[in-house]
């Protein structure tokens, strides 16, 4: 189920990082990452926001910055929670 308090914190945690530069979300944003609403498990997707340089994720060839300490465990929680929420939405 989708907490909308939790769905805003988390958009507004991505539009302040800067995600959209990057990436394509909610139909909006840049083109040179991955879009972000089609991801599988919040695992996989927190596993890829706090450490993207691991080799699952395309190694040092991933330009996307590491956010474990940029952001505190509850701002990946609602910023994952944001992401599936789009992807719920598509689908």
């Amino acid at each position: 189920e989708i907490d909308p308090v939790l769905k805003e914190t988390g958009e507004m945690i991505l539009e302040e990082n800067g995600c959209y530069n990057c990436h394509i979300y909610d139909g909006r944003g840049g083109d040179t990452a991955p879009v972000l609403d089609n991801f599988a498990s919040d695992k996989w997707l927190r596993s890829l926001i706090e450490d993207p340089g691991q080799k699952k994720f395309f190694g040092k060839l991933n330009d996307m910055p590491a956010y474990k300490e940029k952001l505190s465990k509850q701002e990946i929680d609602n910023l994952v929670h944001f992401l599936q929420s789009l992807r719920k939405k598509s689908h």
